[in-house]
């Protein structure tokens, strides 16, 4: 059953996305984004399933016509005004589980990682510096950790199809009634991300292009770093690198920059308020070309919280005590992506260092794939002058 998900997965997303293409309106509604992590995708992609720490991840995100709806950004009081660009408003449901190495234990594992489940909702705004190149996201989560089900039963199923009857690894998890606020607590987050192109020279350039005479270069590099924190149930700070190589629309540099479960939004879809007479104009709205190209990101982050490693308010059967916690921890990502106008796909493993400093600390790497479509219609259609844009 495992192995027909991702076809079947992929067989409605062209579906889908292609017949909103062709109906030919604008929506409110302009696209959505699956992402999926596991521990076994990497037997897939030939690699060891280690089946420990971050387990799983799903997300469901929908994204809604950003102009019309940024409720954590205030464009009116934005100075100048026609310099910002509003990414669609994203709107997800995301669950993780996390789990120490033993399944087996059916007590808790003292000095490992505790089990536990997170379930949020949440709602993401981004804006995009069009003149310097700067791209700030900010989100609200609402959830709940230790809620007993989803992530177990979830776990459960695809191990027992992994595992002839609990007789090899995977093994069916036995200590989900160990997990952090079992039974379930509130909790929430607030985050900030600003991004920042380094090669930046290059997509200045090209807005200033004849694209219609010169179209722009094919195979290009893309570097940008990043920076950002979260206050909540996980409170950190963080600052990252990330690198891209290959065929690259240069317009879409900040496309799926942002947390472990990565959106991905259709910035340029929005870019509509540039100077119709502007060379910049036709850059932004001519027809994208598809892309393919290797990415990769570090990202060192500080963590003075993790609820699902240290607990909440509701009693827990156990929790990482704070001296055994590893506070500096950094998260290495990479693989590869693919893009059209309607469609994108990517496929990453991701490698995480420890959380833990004691006998149990170790290293941890995971696999994922994304799936995202888009319907057009983000951003409306009325052009205004873009200070600062190209020469006409």
């Amino acid at each position: 059953m495992k192995k027909n998900i991702l076809p079947l997965a992929l067989l409605l997303w062209c579906s889908f996305s292609v017949a909103q293409q062709q109906s030919g309106h604008k929506h409110l509604f302009v696209g959505g984004q699956l992402d999926f992590e596991q521990d076994f995708l990497l037997e897939w992609m030939g690699l060891q399933n280690e089946d420990r720490n971050y387990t799983q991840g799903l997300n469901l995100s929908l994204y809604f016509d950003g102009r019309s709806n940024n409720w954590l950004f205030h464009p009116k009081k934005e100075k100048p005004i026609n310099q910002y660009a509003y990414s669609p408003t994203v709107f997800s449901a995301q669950l993780a589980a996390f789990t120490p190495d033993d399944l087996q234990q059916t007590e808790p594992v003292v000095g490992d990682r505790p089990y536990s489940t997170v379930f949020m909702l949440a709602m993401k705004n981004g804006k995009m510096d069009v003149i310097n190149s700067i791209y700030t996201q900010k989100g609200v989560y609402i959830g709940a950790i230790g809620i007993d089900g989803p992530a177990r039963h979830l776990q459960t199923k695809v191990h027992k199809g992994m595992n002839d009857g609990n007789t090899k690894p995977p093994y069916n998890p036995m200590g989900w009634h160990n997990q952090i606020s079992n039974g379930g607590e509130p909790t929430g987050m607030y985050s900030f991300n600003k991004s920042t192109l380094i090669t930046k020279k290059r997509l200045e350039a090209e807005r200033e292009m004849d694209v219609h005479r010169n179209p722009p270069a094919w195979n290009k590099v893309v570097v940008s770093y990043d920076w950002g924190y979260s206050l909540g149930y996980l409170t950190q700070a963080s600052a990252g690198m990330n690198f891209k190589y290959g065929k690259l629309e240069l317009s879409n540099w900040a496309t799926g920059l942002f947390n472990n479960l990565k959106e991905i939004a259709n910035l340029t879809g929005t870019m509509n308020m540039v100077d119709p007479d502007s060379r910049a104009y036709n850059y932004y709205r001519r027809e994208k070309r598809p892309e393919l190209y290797f990415f990769a990101s570090l990202a060192p982050s500080l963590t003075l919280y993790n609820g699902s490693l240290h607990g909440g308010f509701r009693k827990s059967a156990y929790r990482l005590d704070y001296d055994e916690t590893a506070f500096l921890t950094g998260q290495l990502r990479f693989g590869l992506a693919w893009t059209s106008r309607w469609h994108t796909l990517s496929v990453y493993q991701a490698m995480k260092a420890p959380e833990m400093w004691n006998a149990y600390s170790r290293l941890h790497h995971w696999g994922g794939v994304s799936l995202g479509f888009f319907c057009g219609g983000g951003g409306g259609e009325r052009p205004e002058k873009l200070t600062g844009s190209a020469p006409r």
